[in-house]
């Protein structure tokens, strides 16, 4: 496994842990009625404001801790971060991907509120579609790692 792929593999696990809480509080607010309160965007945006430096920090250590772990595991010591042409190109395809979903979940909030839904909703089904499009783009790279 050389390091491009294990990147991928914890970007994946930092997307699922970090986003699996999110919506666990998007859920919460749904539930509790914030998401209809006067400041249920505000508080929305909040939680996404938190989101962001949460996932960077935690996909920092996980990478750290993947490394670490695949160093002991193996034996082997800490490869050189090269990347080659392949590497280049699953990216690109990963990204393809990642943007075209991230693309209809735009679409899909922008259709909610030309029916009527409101705009915490709306964000909401911004989000999904990244955080949908982050891990269609990490799937398809992780399956072209495994299949070529």
């Amino acid at each position: 496994m050389n390091s491009e792929e294990r990147n991928t593999w914890v970007a994946l696990i930092s997307s699922l842990i970090v986003n699996a809480w999110f919506y666990r509080q998007i859920w919460i607010m749904f539930h509790n009625g914030t998401s209809l309160a006067p400041d249920g965007l505000q508080i929305w945006a909040r939680t996404v404001i938190w989101v962001i430096p949460v996932s960077i920090i935690v996909t920092i250590v996980l990478t750290i801790l993947a490394s670490m772990l695949y160093a002991v595991v193996t034996g082997e010591r800490a490869a050189a971060f090269m990347k080659d042409e392949r590497d280049r190109q699953f990216q690109l395809w990963g990204l393809g991907v990642t943007m075209i979903v991230c693309v209809a979940g735009f679409l899909a909030a922008m259709t909610s509120l030309a029916l009527g839904t409101s705009g915490f909703v709306a964000f909401t089904l911004i989000y999904f579609g990244f955080s949908l499009g982050d891990l269609a783009g990490n799937l398809l790279k992780l399956a072209l790692y495994r299949n070529r």
